[in-house]
């Protein structure tokens, strides 16, 4: 037997537990045959059970949706839009409710959980593949700010697990490594170098600029410098979207409410980016690239999404392979007193 459980308590400053009872039978009149509520919708027809009780100066109203076999995601979705409908109509009557229990979120989280784990786990195999290539093998000290590594080194009691370190990393730690505009490039004599000048005392900063003809770039993020190479989705399209998905996340996490509408949004954005994020892969791993070079891997994901034939590119695939692969190869430090400063030849 499976069975779905909303239970809402519902009160209003305006209306006694007697009237929001009035109310709320009214709305539910149309779907009451027999004491239970019939839904039909998309051929289906559902048969909800509802028990109203008082509560102090509340209503307590518990809606359950029973049956032999599983329940499904359409069935899901149409018990809690029903139940958001209600609610809706009980709002504009000053009839406010608490969520008591909602085993409909539940049920739609269970449906998403494997795609977030799919998704961060992603993230993590994305920069660990990618970050030794282009800073060094001491990669997750040297581009991990101070505050990050004192926050894991107070959380783990003085340990810095480098092997594993981001699994030390939540979503916004993500987003604030990806794309956060903490670097800038110096060029001085034709050579141009990279370093994170958040990181830098004023007086190191300064001392850039002492008896030295350079020139410095605008700040830009690891993201645009480094992992656009590989997955070339610009920030105005990529950071909105991971902020809602961990978001989200967050929902999911904490086993708050989460709606149906809520659940389809999320679905999308993590399918897209999962999809992005194994093309990378393959072309990473497997050299997988047939017959386009990395950076229209976007165009190549858009024409798989909308199931069109994938066009052939006449462009030379090793030149482009090894030119991205040549991308920031050569690090040094730039000075002693620039111990964070990584050199990458252009």
């Amino acid at each position: 037997m499976s069975e779905q459980i909303v239970e809402y308590l519902y009160f209003s400053k305006k209306e006694s537990p007697e009237n929001i009872g009035d109310l709320l039978s009214e709305i539910l009149s149309s779907y009451t045959i027999d004491s239970k509520l019939i839904l039909t919708q998309k051929n289906r027809d559902l048969s909800i059970n509802f028990n109203i009780n008082t509560y102090n100066n509340s209503l307590h109203v518990l809606f359950k949706y029973k049956k032999p076999f599983q329940i499904s995601l359409q069935e899901v979705t149409i018990f809690q839009d029903f139940l958001d409908e209600i609610n809706i109509e009980l709002s504009k009557k000053t009839v406010k409710h608490t969520t008591l229990l909602n085993t409909n979120s539940l049920f739609l989280s269970k449906k998403i959980v494997p795609y977030l784990h799919k998704y961060e786990w992603s993230i993590r195999k994305l920069i660990y593949l990618i970050m030794p290539e282009h800073f060094s093998e001491n990669w997750s000290i040297e581009s991990v700010s101070k505050e990050k590594q004192q926050i894991i080194k107070r959380k783990l009691k003085g340990q810095y697990p480098k092997e594993n370190l981001l699994q030390e990393f939540d979503l916004n730690d993500f987003e604030e490594y990806l794309f956060s505009k903490n670097y800038i490039q110096i060029t001085e004599n034709n050579e141009k170098n990279s370093i994170n000048f958040t990181e830098l005392e004023h007086r190191d900063f300064l001392n850039l600029f002492h008896e030295k003809k350079i020139s410095i770039s605008k700040p830009y993020s690891l993201w645009e410098e480094v992992f656009n190479d590989y997955i070339n989705i610009e920030i105005e399209e990529i950071q909105p979207d991971m902020s809602k998905i961990r978001s989200a996340r967050n929902i999911v996490t904490h086993n708050k409410e989460l709606s149906v509408s809520e659940y389809k949004d999320m679905l999308i954005r993590l399918k897209k980016f999962i999809r992005y994020l194994d093309i990378a892969f393959s072309k990473i791993l497997n050299g997988d690239i047939g017959e386009e070079p990395i950076n229209n891997m976007v165009q190549d994901l858009e024409k798989a999404m909308l199931n069109a034939n994938i066009m052939n590119s006449q462009t030379s695939i090793q030149s482009n392979f090894s030119s991205i692969k040549a991308v920031q190869e050569s690090i040094s430090i730039m000075t002693k007193n620039l111990g964070l400063s990584k050199s990458v030849q252009s």
